[in-house]
């Protein structure tokens, strides 16, 4: 049968109204290629199901706003976030709340210098010096230090032979070894060597000798110490929070 049939059977060569047309009589066959377009589809009518994986390209996606970028809320929907300012992070603002651009504490590095002096645990005065330097560099609450220190006048050294006046406070709980690249003019027993360390939670060096087989240390005082004693030492910390 040639021509279009309506539901009632009737013939025509005309345009066939919705109301001839059966309910389902259409099917995918019978659908001419390009022949749907958007305004055929219902709104909210296309589900994940009917979208192909990987199907959505940049190109199809809404446009947005130059360095935004795409996360989730509390309520699981896409949102935008930034695009912040120069220098700022993305950071996470914990469980259920989107990232966000925050300035970054960061570690920060700092370099210095400093004065540092030799005395005693129970105090000092009269001393002079050919040279007296300190220099630091600080990374986060990390120190590292180089000293050179040359007396030209030893003074009154009370108790045992301490250096004073480091640059940041030494952690509690740490005692943090001293390595000399240099020490001279000093009254060390026989096969001893100068060391030291950083005291607890605080700005002070103390300083012994050792034997080579590390064994048998003895802390220095004024009888080891000469007017024209020095040393140049290097050494790194972690100072107090």
């Amino acid at each position: 049968m040639s021509g279009i049939v309506s539901k009632n059977g009737g013939r025509s060569s005309g345009i066939v109204g919705a109301g001839d047309v059966g309910a389902d009589a259409v099917d995918g066959s019978n659908i001419a290629d390009d022949a749907i377009d958007s305004e055929h589809y219902a709104a909210g009518s296309i589900d994940e199901a009917h979208i192909a994986d990987n199907a959505v390209t940049l190109a199809k996606m809404a446009g947005g706003t130059d360095g935004q970028i795409i996360s989730w809320d509390a309520s699981g929907d896409p949102v935008a976030l930034g695009p912040g300012t120069d220098g700022q992070v993305l950071t996470s603002t914990g469980a259920g709340s989107p990232p966000a651009f925050e300035t970054s504490a960061g570690v920060t590095q700092t370099q210095g210098t400093f004065t540092p002096t030799i005395t005693g645990q129970g105090g000092g005065s009269g001393q002079s010096y050919s040279a007296q330097q300190g220099l630091y560099t600080r990374v986060g609450d990390i120190v590292s230090c180089t000293i050179r220190l040359f007396l030209t006048a030893k003074g009154t050294i009370t108790g045992q032979l301490e250096v004073h006046d480091l640059p940041f406070t030494n952690r509690a709980l740490s005692y943090n070894p001293t390595s000399f690249s240099q020490d001279v003019y000093w009254s060390l027993t026989a096969d001893h060597v100068l060391r030291g360390y950083l005291l607890q939670n605080d700005t002070k060096a103390s300083f012994f000798e050792i034997d080579h087989n590390n064994d048998n240390y003895t802390f220095l005082t004024t009888s080891n110490t000469n007017n024209n004693s020095g040393f140049m030492i290097a050494f790194t910390y972690q100072i107090a929070a």
